[in-house]
């Protein structure tokens, strides 16, 4: 009914907000969002559109946090991996011959400051990457510091993505000429 009323008249608020409403209790909070975003739009001061705006979002970070936490059995290998498809729809950065470089690394930073996913399959090859240098790796390295080089010593950013590109930003990429130390917090 709401988009029969919209389809006669685009700028009836009532309309949206009662699309929103029935969206929301669909469990469809994005388009709820959308649609109650675009109501306080026009009635910033309705305190009933603000709770339910804020109600979905909270239901809404609470879907993708399941949908995050999911646990899919996947064995992380090579094999695994090249089954999944990328549809053509995906933009995002790719992980091409196997190997990562610093223009993947600054097309990924992009991508998530604009807050979009990488595809599972390149995330899952990030993961085998990791976990095959790390496997070659002791667990203690001594790090001799040449006066060409720079060394920066960084907290424990508790996966604060934001705050890592924070850090690249002031200090720089890590490369060769420019070491990061992470310091963990071991208790």
């Amino acid at each position: 009914m709401s988009d029969e009323a919209l389809s006669l008249n685009p700028s009836n608020t009532k309309a949206v907000y009662r699309r929103g409403l029935a969206y929301g209790e669909l469990g469809l909070y994005k388009k709820a969002i959308e649609d109650l975003r675009r109501v306080l739009n026009a009635a910033p001061g309705d305190a009933d559109v603000k709770l339910k705006l804020q109600t979905y979002e909270r239901e809404f970070q609470k879907t993708l946090f399941n949908k995050a936490i999911k646990k899919d059995e996947f064995k992380l290998s090579p094999e695994s991996i090249e089954k999944i498809q990328v549809d053509d729809g995906y933009q995002g950065p790719r992980i091409k011959d196997g190997k990562v470089d610093i223009a993947f690394v600054n097309e990924l930073i992009q991508w998530f400051k604009q807050e979009k996913r990488l595809h599972q399959r390149y995330a899952y090859e990030l993961m085998l990457l990791a976990k095959n240098l790390f496997a070659k790796e002791p667990n203690l390295v001594r790090v001799d510091i040449q006066d060409t080089q720079m060394m920066t010593i960084c907290g424990d950013i508790h996966g604060q993505f934001f705050d890592l590109v924070k850090i690249f930003e002031m200090n720089g990429l890590p490369s060769d000429q420019h070491i990061y130390v992470p310091c963990l917090h071991l208790l």
